[in-house]
């Protein structure tokens, strides 16, 4: 039998590197919320419930993200440990799995949370992590493991020494739980670190003493988590590759792709052409055989079968 599935989504951080009065999890990555990406990755996934934890700019996010969420509050930021136990009373009774996954992890895909909750259910785990090999690990917690390769902890740079600076597999920061065990858990957590937080990543040696932890290493997420405006531009080149990739799979040529901008909302039919130079914004509406471009920035545009149009503006008018 399946067990009951549960998510929760930390998105309390203020986000201190990006320098800026919007929650780090709203900052737009084409054309939608960082956090969007997070919520789409769960949406595959047969979930009972999903908690969303709200801090900085808490009523931001949620005009943002809807109804359909419950929502919690961390009102003082002491640490992703601290950050899950506040959804300790909306879970409540609850059995089955969790999985626990940032809202700055646009690269994330439902695929990744699969294999994830896979290999923690078949080996019946206390709690499990997922793990990246990157070619920069700076900022990220180290992943230990044992001679036999058996995961051992995990520890955050500030407290790394410099033999495990030098370790390449990190934490995603994304989990999956036992319930209602890993809030038993949580109680036990101590804030003995440089930083003085309760760690979320310091369950899991506590829980490999008492049963089995797991460490699955994926190696397709070149980007954890989105720490500052350049990690944001770097996720959005490689989303935005994607896109336009897709699309041209689709029937679309884009004769020159590096001069081409596309948000998520666009929507393209085939045997259009879009030229060098071309900006579509919003939820643009491109109909068939159409050429746009060079030097065309549409936004909420919706376009008929076979325009053309070149070096004009347009603010949601149907041309």
């Amino acid at each position: 039998m399946q067990e009951r599935l549960y998510a929760v989504v930390l998105a309390a951080g203020l986000g201190k590197r990006m320098k800026s009065a919007l929650p780090k999890v709203l900052h737009p990555l084409l054309g939608r919320p960082m956090l969007s990406y997070a919520l789409d990755s769960l949406k595959p996934l047969n979930l009972v419930q999903t908690v969303i934890v709200v801090g900085h700019g808490g009523e931001l996010v949620q005009q943002c993200t809807g109804s359909g969420f419950c929502y919690v509050r961390q009102n003082n930021q002491l640490g992703t440990g601290h950050a899950l136990q506040q959804a300790r009373e909306a879970l409540n009774g609850e059995t089955g799995a969790l999985l626990v996954l940032p809202g700055d992890i646009p690269l994330l895909h439902t695929t990744h949370l699969s294999r994830l909750l896979e290999v923690h259910q078949e080996s019946q785990c206390l709690g499990s992590v997922l793990t990246a090999l990157v070619e920069d690990p700076s900022l990220l917690g180290r992943v230990c493991r044992n001679a036999d390769g058996t995961f051992d902890s995990i520890i955050e740079e500030a407290d790394a020494s410099p033999s495990q600076k030098k370790i390449h597999e990190v934490s995603t920061s994304v989990y999956a739980f036992s319930l209602p065990a890993v809030f038993d858990y949580l109680e036990r957590l101590c804030p003995e670190n440089a930083q003085g937080e309760y760690y979320l990543n310091d369950v899991l040696p506590m829980m490999r003493k008492a049963g089995n932890v797991q460490a699955i290493r994926v190696d397709d997420i070149p980007i954890i988590g989105v720490n500052d405006r350049v990690q944001l531009s770097q996720c959005r080149r490689i989303l935005h590759d994607r896109i336009l990739r897709d699309w041209m799979r689709a029937g679309v040529t884009m004769e020159d792709p590096a001069t081409v901008s596309l948000d998520w909302e666009v929507r393209l039919k085939p045997d259009t052409v879009i030229k060098p130079f071309t900006v579509l914004e919003g939820a643009c509406c491109i109909g068939q055989g159409c050429v746009l471009g060079p030097f065309l920035h549409l936004v909420d545009a919706v376009i008929p079968d076979g325009t053309r149009m070149q070096g004009l503006s347009n603010r949601g008018e149907e041309r």
